[in-house]
C-alpha cells in the first residue's frame, strides 16, 4: 500500500514539477507584462521565454554555434508561430539573462532602428561596456553622440584618409589568406579588426601594443556574447573586470 502511494505521489509531483520548470520564465516575466497590454488593448508576440536560467540559449546556441546556421534559428520560431500581420513578425524569448523581443519583420526592424524614443539599449549589458560606451546611453545624448560620428566618418576626405591609412593592412591580410589556402573569415576578420583601430584610432603599429589590444578585444567580444553568470572564471566575469585590470 506504501508502495503505492510513493508511486501515486511521484507520478503526480514530477509532471507537475517539470511544468513549472518549463512556464516558470512565462509565469514570471511573460504574465505581469501580458496584465499591461491587457488593459492597453495590446498583445505580447507569440513565442516561449525557454527555461529557467537559460531560456532559449541552448536552441540559440545550436543555431548560431554549432550548425552555423543563423538563418535557420529564425526560419523556425516562423514556422512554429507563424510569420503574419498578427504578430508583424515579431516574437518572444529569453537571451543572455533577460527577456528579449526578436524582429524578423523588415519593416519592423526599421522601425526600431530609426526610432529616436520608445527603445532602450538592453544588449548588451551597460556592465560589460561601461555606462558611458555610445551603444549603452540612449535617447537623446545617443542621438547627438550618433550624429557628431556619423557626420565624422561619413566625409569624402575622411573616409579618404582612412582608405589610405587601412590599405597596407588590408593587402598584407589578403596576401596572407591566400598562402593560408582555406580560412576561418569569421576569426581572420576578427584578428585583423584590432589592428585596424590600432593604425586608425591609436596611430600604433605592428607589435606588443596590438597584441595587446588584440587580446583584450578578443576578451570583450567572449564577454559580450557570453551569459551573464558573474562567476570566477566565466568570460562575463572576466570581461567586466578588464576597466580595472
Amino acid at each position: 500500500m506504501e508502495i503505492k502511494m510513493v508511486y501515486v505521489i511521484h507520478s503526480l509531483v514530477w509532471p507537475l514539477l517539470a511544468c513549472l520548470f518549463w512556464w516558470w520564465n512565462e509565469l514570471w516575466y511573460a504574465s505581469p507584462v501580458r496584465a499591461r497590454c491587457k488593459s492597453l488593448n495590446a498583445k505580447l508576440p507569440p513565442g516561449h521565454l525557454g527555461i529557467p536560467i537559460f531560456g532559449d540559449y541552448l536552441s540559440f546556441m545550436w543555431y548560431f554555434h554549432f550548425i552555423r546556421r543563423p538563418d535557420r534559428y529564425i526560419r523556425s520560431k516562423m514556422q512554429k508561430y507563424g510569420n503574419n500581420n498578427n504578430n508583424v513578425g515579431a516574437y518572444r524569448t529569453y537571451l543572455y539573462g533577460s527577456p528579449a523581443i526578436i524582429a524578423s519583420s523588415p519593416s519592423l526592424c526599421k522601425s526600431i532602428i530609426t526610432a529616436t524614443t520608445g527603445f532602450k539599449q538592453g544588449w548588451p549589458s551597460s556592465e560589460v561596456l561601461g555606462s558611458h560606451s555610445v551603444i549603452s546611453i540612449h535617447g537623446s545624448r545617443h542621438q547627438h553622440i550618433k550624429g557628431l560620428l556619423t557626420s565624422e566618418f561619413t566625409q569624402p576626405d575622411t573616409l579618404t584618409r582612412i582608405a589610405q591609412q587601412l590599405q597596407p593592412c588590408i593587402v598584407a591580410a589578403l596576401h596572407s589568406w591566400f598562402q593560408m589556402g582555406q580560412i576561418n573569415t569569421f576569426h581572420q576578420v576578427k584578428r585583423v579588426a584590432p589592428e585596424f583601430m590600432g593604425r586608425y584610432m591609436g596611430g600604433l603599429e605592428l607589435g606588443p601594443e596590438i597584441d595587446a589590444l588584440e587580446k583584450l578585444f578578443s576578451t570583450m567580444n567572449e564577454g559580450i556574447r557570453a551569459q551573464p553568470w558573474n562567476f570566477p572564471g566565466m568570460p562575463f566575469r572576466v570581461e567586466r573586470n578588464l576597466p580595472r585590470n
